[in-house]
């Protein structure tokens, strides 16, 4: 490393291997990328794992916008003192990784989304949106506080019974995620990821939650921009298709694959016929990274 990157960051897999950022997912933390390290290391990949700002030990930034990613991702490749990377968006981190494809430099070799939650760039995409996520727009407006309330309230519920939240999460998405989730060490290595990322509080869903319902300037992809690679589950329930295929229909050269018979989380995370070893060989290979 070149110097201090400005958030948490872990890396997992072979320390010699091409360089992969990790977005995790809403809310989390870096100990998510844990559930790929049965296989990342024998891909000769290295992932570097980021908590967010407000997540786990990251300070919070709560002033910057989903506009201004890009250029907070940069300072953080530059302090990491990596000269070409690649990045690996999972649910709520994927917004982060649209702002950084659209206004990425050189150094971006792919980027890859997995059940990934679009961004909101105007009004159609904001009336799309669950309405828990509408309602919860309106109390940033008018209530702030109370919200704020509310997060910290879900933080402490979390690190006192990170169990709670996976049973919310349980009763709202298909069989196919419930199998997965059922898994004793998914579901521990998940609640952990919670629980350290919530660790100090709630800013960290504040802050994701104020990027993700402000309108972000989107005009489409500029040509010469690196691949982009998009899969999502035909049966997600927590981030539905439909709004994920609009999105990407906007996107000039992206590569979408709706998967059949997988959910939120059984998508990155059932690799019985091995997958994602086989797409991450795709990517470098395809990315020319070698």
């Amino acid at each position: 490393m070149t110097g201090e990157p400005a958030c948490r960051v872990v890396r997992y897999g072979d320390p010699e291997g091409f360089p992969v950022l990790y977005l995790h997912g809403f809310p989390g933390s870096h100990r998510e990328a844990g559930l790929a390290e049965p296989w990342v290391g024998g891909l000769h990949l290295a992932l570097y794992a980021i908590d967010r700002p407000g997540y786990g030990d990251s300070p919070g930034c709560p002033q910057l916008p989903l506009a201004g990613w890009p250029g907070f991702q940069k300072e953080l490749a530059d302090a990491l003192g990596l000269t070409r990377y690649g990045v690996l968006a999972i649910s709520g981190g994927a917004p982060y990784a649209y702002a950084q494809h659209h206004e990425a430099d050189s150094r971006l070799a792919f980027t890859l989304i997995l059940c990934g939650l679009p961004p909101v760039t105007g009004r159609e995409d904001y009336r799309r949106l669950p309405f828990l996520m509408r309602f919860h727009a309106v109390l940033l407006r008018s209530v702030p506080n109370l919200v704020a309330a509310e997060a910290n309230w879900i933080a402490r519920r979390v690190r006192r019974d990170p169990g709670w939240l996976w049973r919310r999460v349980y009763r709202q998405v298909h069989d196919c995620d419930r199998e997965v989730l059922t898994d004793p060490g998914i579901r521990s290595l998940l609640e952990d990821s919670w629980r350290v990322g919530l660790s100090h509080g709630g800013q960290g869903l504040i802050q994701d939650l104020v990027r993700y319902l402000s309108p972000w300037p989107y005009a489409g992809r500029p040509p010469g921009r690196s691949p982009l690679w998009i899969f999502h589950g035909r049966e997600d329930r927590i981030v539905t298709p439909d709004r994920v295929l609009d999105f990407a229909s906007r996107i000039r050269g992206a590569q979408v694959r709706l998967i059949e018979n997988e959910g939120h989380f059984s998508l990155p995370l059932r690799q019985a016929d091995d997958r994602w070893a086989t797409l991450a060989r795709e990517l470098l290979r395809g990315s020319q990274v070698h």
